[in-house]
């Protein structure tokens, strides 16, 4: 397939708009949501570079916690979805499971002969996927030297063990890693916007631990930092991942310099207590809420967390080394459905690629990203939101980290856990290293013994 030229750039998709279209929906719900001719005409233009594909079985099987097809409510659809039931005539039949029962329901329909077609990449998907037969290699499915997938030839290549590729990535997307405040709060406190500081290159350690420490105040029940996932967020801009996948092989970076060093930075950090403390408050955090109210500074989040319409709400990347030049962006293929694994057994494989070429597409063409655009307005986002987010996909197409730690299996998060927590928790990084380095390391070596005699 040779494309025309077509926008290279990663889609400024927006999450809320995703998510606002992609519903608890099932088969009897009939969508509402529809483009304007205007934009229907420009997706079907656009569509014309997958002429040379044909989809023979109409329909996709879809399996996860959440539905890809527009609930009877959604105000606005995705023209990728668009692209697939307008000029293919596909269906998504969705296959619902329990988000903590979706690996063992996946199993028994495996196993029974009722396979999925396919379901997303998360956290906890790969490697482990590949090991206990519930993807499928996709090599036969998806070529990366075509001109529709070679500029991401990387990013999928990350989802490779040995000689196989186990997933499909259409779209480089940012998870638990913008850093959301609110342009009220910062005003109040006397502190330098974010956003500008990001722009002139000034976002990073120092400036975020000297406004964290002057903003918390246990007794005034201020905190600077709230969520589930800060700890990550911050170790991630080192610009490494604790576990990655390297020539087909899982590796452990727990001695890369770069984590040492971030480590010590949340170590310093970890004397101000400026953290939200959740364990004390039922294991709740106060998420977007607590941004709004002023009670907390900063939460790191993906992107679906952000909502434009909250008063002074605002996001920048998280800071960077300020040693360094670069800012990372902890990228993943999870939220929605960037990133997809075709099941062991998928009765329709070749309907699963043609989704993800018209998901592809999408994200390439700038006629398209501006009608995800017009659409995110309509949901709340400011020209300035959306410029930051453009910013941040632009980072994350570049500068993406991809982590596997969640992927292998329970012995290794367990151990890897409290590496990349404790050091905002008073542990120093020689005290982390002596703890897990050894066991992590073991358990790799056994794991990649373990994939290479599957494949003798």
């Amino acid at each position: 397939m040779k494309l025309k030229k077509f926008f290279t750039g990663v889609l400024a998709f927006v999450m809320v708009a995703s998510l606002a279209a992609c519903g608890g929906g099932n088969d009897s719900q009939k969508v509402t949501a529809t483009l304007s001719s205007e934009d229907a005409s420009t997706v079907a233009n656009v569509a014309t570079a997958l002429d040379d594909l044909t989809l023979e079985n109409k329909t996709i099987k879809w399996f996860s916690f959440y539905d890809i097809n527009p609930s009877a409510d959604a105000e606005t659809i995705d023209p990728d979805y668009v692209m697939f039931t307008e000029k293919f005539g596909g269906t998504i039949e969705y296959m619902q499971a329990a988000w903590d029962e979706r690996f063992t329901a996946m199993a028994n329909l495996i196993l029974g002969g009722n396979s999925p077609d396919f379901y997303p990449v998360d956290s906890d998907t790969f490697p482990t996927g590949a090991m206990t037969g519930m993807c499928a290699p996709v090599n036969d499915y998806i070529d990366l030297e075509d001109d529709l997938w070679k500029d991401l030839a990387d990013a999928n290549n990350m989802f490779r063990l040995g000689d196989e590729r186990y997933a499909i990535i259409t779209n480089i997307s940012p998870i638990g890693c913008v850093c959301v405040y609110n342009r009220n709060t910062i005003e109040e406190y006397g502190f330098d916007d974010p956003a500008e500081l990001f722009y002139a290159g000034d976002w990073d350690w120092d400036v975020f631990e000297e406004m964290c420490v002057e903003f918390t105040n246990p007794d005034e029940e201020r905190w600077a930092l709230d969520g589930w996932f800060f700890e990550g967020a911050i170790m991630m801009t080192a610009g490494v991942p604790l576990t990655e996948i390297k020539d087909g092989q899982v590796v452990c970076n727990i001695d890369d310099p770069r984590l040492e060093k971030v480590a010590n930075f949340m170590y310093d950090l970890s004397k101000h207590s400026v953290y939200y403390p959740r364990e004390a408050y039922g294991w709740v955090v106060l998420e977007m809420a607590g941004i709004e109210s002023g009670q907390t500074l900063f939460w790191p989040v993906g992107p679906y967390g952000f909502d434009p319409k909250v008063d002074g709400a605002m996001f920048v990347p998280m800071p960077k080394d300020p040693d360094g030049d670069t800012y990372y962006i902890n990228a993943g293929a999870s939220g929605v459905d960037d990133g997809v694994h075709i099941c062991v057994g998928a009765p329709n494989p070749e309907g699963v690629a043609v989704y993800m070429s018209c998901k592809r597409l999408a994200s390439m063409s700038d006629e398209v990203k501006q009608i995800s655009i017009n659409q995110a307005k309509q949901n709340g986002w400011t020209d300035e939101q959306l410029e930051m987010q453009e910013a941040i996909y632009q980072i994350a197409n570049t500068n993406y980290i991809f982590d596997f730690t969640s992927g292998i299996n329970a012995e290794y998060l367990a151990a890897a856990d409290p590496v990349t927590r404790n050091s905002m928790y008073s542990t120093t990084w020689a005290e982390i290293k002596s703890s897990y380095a050894d066991v992590l390391k073991e358990i790799l070596k056994q794991f990649n013994a373990d994939y290479a005699a599957l494949n003798l």
